[in-house]
This record gives C-alpha cells, structure tokens and sequence, in this order.
C-alpha cells in the first residue's frame, strides 16, 4: 500500500508518497507562478497534485493554519487551495472525505513536541533528513513526508480506513 501526504500553499506545495514500511517511493513540489491569477494557480496544484497523487492508495494532508496576518484575502485564497484539491482528489479517488492531520500533530510526531519554538521547522525539516534523506530538505517536502507517515501509522493502527 502506497500513503501519499500534501503540505498545501499558495507558492510551494510539497507532496510525499511512503509505502507499507514508511520508505520514501518519491516526493516533491508544486509551485505555481506567484503572479498568476487564482484560478490559474488553483488549476494548476489540483492537476499537479493529482499526478504526483495518483499512485498512492490513500492521501491525507495537513490542516490549513490561518492566522490571519496575511488578511482576509489570502486566508481565503488559502483555504480555496484546499478546497480545490480536495475537491480533485474526491473526484478522482472517490473517496468522501481526505483525512486531515494538525499541524501540532506533525510536530510532536516530527519533534517529539507539539509546541511551536523557534526553530521548529529546522528541527522537523532535520528530523526528515535523517527519516528519508536529503530529498526531503525543503520545508513543504518535509511536512508531507511527516503528513503521509502520520496516515500510514493511523492506518496500520486501524484508527483510519477506507
């Protein structure tokens, strides 16, 4: 079986699929033009997403976080970002809902810590690294990789099935 884990955004969204044993089979990330229109953008990351996506059994992705500094405009652009993916992948997958994990959940499976500090995302990107290579250098790569390894381990433990 084949987990797949998304890190949505705007600019640069990272992508993961880990098999049976939690093994890197490939990763990566979708960045659209940073001066397209919306909805250029959105077309492009649900394609986009749905390739890199179509080998994995199973997807999940991690929670948008919103904190509303960058106004109302770009909460709302995000949360359309998931929408749309989610949108493409149930579509796609059939499938009526994508789990969603939090991102403090991520961190403390990434970390051992749930809490946010300064230098949280060095220490999850470094944790990565260690986990599955240099591959996984990137900020949104390492976020999916922890996104499809949080699946995998609720999917073996039976609190997540299809």
């Amino acid at each position: 079986m084949k987990f797949g884990g998304l890190d949505l955004s705007l600019t640069s969204t990272g992508w993961a699929v880990l098999d049976d044993d939690g093994a890197l089979v490939s990763a990566g990330r979708v960045r659209p033009g940073e001066a397209w229109p919306i909805g250029q953008r959105y077309d492009f990351l649900a394609e986009s997403i749905w390739k890199a996506m179509q080998q994995v059994d199973v997807v999940a992705r991690e929670r948008p976080f919103a904190n509303g500094r960058g106004g109302g405009d770009t909460d709302a652009a995000l949360f359309g970002v998931h929408a749309v993916v989610q949108r493409e992948l149930w579509l796609r997958q059939e499938r009526d809902e994508i789990p969603q994990v939090a991102p403090s959940t991520l961190l403390k499976l990434a970390t051992g810590s749930g809490k946010a500090r300064k230098g949280s995302k060095a220490e999850v990107i470094d944790a990565a690294i260690e986990r599955w290579g240099s591959d996984v250098d990137q900020t949104d790569i390492a976020d999916a990789c922890w996104v499809a390894e949080w699946l995998r381990l609720e999917w073996q433990s039976g609190r997540l099935t299809g």
